[in-house]
């Protein structure tokens, strides 16, 4: 039984279990709503902080990144423990990211397998591929001058793909086989060590489910592209 249906299974979680069923009970709500305010996505209405509607500014901003391609979500925190009782499949996740959660904020990509991945970023080690994000926040700048989008990594890939699979009616499943099963970066360390290992999600086998574990960042692989999120602020 997911955590956020309510029967015997709910009355027996504590505590920080308690907080986690709440979050889920949100996500699968927002869930039903992200497609509602411009064309193809909305924010989530029972989410706090994205409790109120949209400015015009922040509207016309949206629309103009859908125009170009890319799809806008609301993201809620959620982390691989609390999708996968959602119902996202996972093939392996880390147990030191099973809890991996992070702050609610809206964020665009442009889904075509494509465009995910930043131009030129595969078989080249994570610092190679920093100058070629570096690169990427060059030319969103260009095209979006004062819009204030932040171009970044993002730990939101899991709750992003799995959005995203419900959002879209033949259920696409990013890093898929779409996606040639690739996995993209993650801002997250292993531990604050200088020679840390870093996270890093994707690779969704279909039924087998998604990946999300670390790698060195000295790794090298073809399947190891750098995927781009922008951030869109709130006016």
């Amino acid at each position: 039984m997911s955590i956020w249906h309510e029967g015997e299974a709910g009355r027996h979680i504590q505590g920080k279990d308690r907080v986690k069923a709440a979050v889920a009970r949100t996500f699968i709500a927002a869930s039903q709503a992200y497609r509602e305010a411009i064309g193809e996505i909305s924010l989530p209405r029972t989410n706090p902080e994205f409790s109120t509607p949209l400015s015009k500014e922040t509207q016309k901003l949206v629309e103009h990144l859908r125009k170009d391609g890319y799809v806008a979500y609301g993201t809620l925190g959620a982390s691989p423990h609390m999708l996968r009782s959602e119902g996202m499949p996972f093939s392996y996740v880390d147990p030191k990211l099973e809890d991996l959660s992070f702050s609610s904020s809206l964020v665009a990509f442009k889904p075509e397998p494509a465009s995910l991945f930043l131009p030129g970023s595969k078989n080249h080690p994570y610092e190679k591929q920093q100058e070629i994000l570096e690169e990427e926040k060059v030319r969103v700048e260009k095209k979006y001058p004062g819009a204030g989008l932040i171009v970044r990594e993002g730990v939101e890939w899991p709750e992003l793909s799995w959005q995203h699979f419900n959002a879209t009616d033949r259920r696409v499943r990013l890093f898929g086989a779409d996606y040639g099963f690739a996995y993209t970066w993650m801002p997250k360390y292993e531990s604050n060590k200088q020679s840390a290992s870093r996270a890093i999600a994707g690779r969704w086998f279909d039924q087998d489910g998604f990946h999300v574990y670390f790698r060195h960042p000295g790794y090298v692989d073809p399947h190891l592209r750098l995927a781009s999120l922008v951030e869109i602020p709130r006016v």
